[in-house]
């Protein structure tokens, strides 16, 4: 049996490494809180980019290609009312959301990366803000709708950009804050997310396809630096408490949206197409902040 070699930490001490908790071993001195099944499909960038890709696959084939797809998504669009309270508060500020404001969160956190001496990170923040922007605009501008029911707006540029930059402030963060961030950073993805819903810019299916497509560039960044940084850094972080902090950061939206007078139209009739269409959003924001938050943490350190 081969002994474990001393690893040199951060500030230059040694300690021991276990192998990674991705090949089913947990880190020393750290309990498990997952089984090796569970941590495995965590850890793992190829599951993700899967999953990810899938699903990206399957939302833009159902919403652009089906005629049925279509028109319940148009009604989701449709499904709320908001008041003028509700309009300066959550769809006004929308309009803040520029290429210099992305530009200059993005530099901000590539600062933060190399503060840290990671520039891996860096690069990885530089790919999930703006693959996933450049994706979208392609996607926006390229892929036709059948049977034409009208143009196609999937996805959405709006939320591309809040779940790009959560995600890129979450790659960049220190492990042991990263699961901090969590409720924050599904917060501001499910604020713009559900704000394009309420504003009636997008259709949810738009804001669905926004987040997939970050969580594929996401788990391509990982991928990336993985291969490129010298050493790897395991953690075991609570990773099943992840999912309930965003969705606390995710449902925060959602009552501060109550709160300032967004309803469903119709009463009933919408109700049911109001609950789909925010909650969904909402629960997606959640789960895939969380999702590269884990990764990140077991893969990047």
């Amino acid at each position: 049996m081969s002994e474990q070699q001393p690893a040199p930490d951060a500030d230059g001490a040694a300690h021991v490494v276990a192998p990674s908790a991705c090949h089913g071993a947990t880190p020393v001195g750290e309990p498990s809180d997952l089984t090796e099944p569970v941590r495995r499909f965590v850890c793992s960038v190829r599951t993700m980019t899967f999953a990810s890709l899938a699903s990206f696959v399957l939302v833009l084939w159902v919403f652009t290609r089906t005629a049925r797809a279509q028109v319940w998504d148009e009604r989701g669009r449709m499904s709320t009312g908001a008041s003028a309270r509700a309009w300066v508060h959550i769809v006004d500020p929308l309009t803040y959301i520029t290429i210099g404001s992305v530009a200059t969160l993005l530099a901000g956190f590539v600062v933060i990366a190399l503060a840290r001496q990671r520039a891996g990170l860096a690069l990885a923040a530089i790919l999930v803000v703006g693959g996933a922007n450049v994706t979208t605009q392609l996607f926006k501008a390229y892929w036709p709708t059948s049977p034409h029911l009208w143009d196609n707006s999937l996805p959405s540029g709006h939320s591309t950009v809040a779940m790009s930059l959560s995600l890129a402030a979450i790659l960049v963060a220190p492990s042991g804050a990263r699961r901090w961030l969590v409720p924050f950073a599904a917060f501001g993805a499910t604020f713009v997310g559900a704000g394009t819903i309420v504003g009636h810019w997008h259709r949810p299916a738009d804001v669905w396809a926004a987040f997939l497509v970050c969580l594929l560039w996401s788990a391509g960044a990982i991928g990336l630096v993985l291969k490129l940084q010298l050493r790897r850094h395991t953690r075991d972080a609570k990773y099943a408490l992840r999912p309930a902090s965003g969705v606390v950061g995710s449902m925060t939206a959602g009552l501060i949206f109550v709160g300032l007078g967004v309803r469903p139209l119709d009463a009933d009739l919408k109700l049911a197409e109001a609950i789909v269409a925010l909650g969904v959003t909402g629960l997606l924001a959640a789960f895939v902040v969380a999702w590269v938050s884990a990764a990140a943490d077991d893969n990047l350190g």
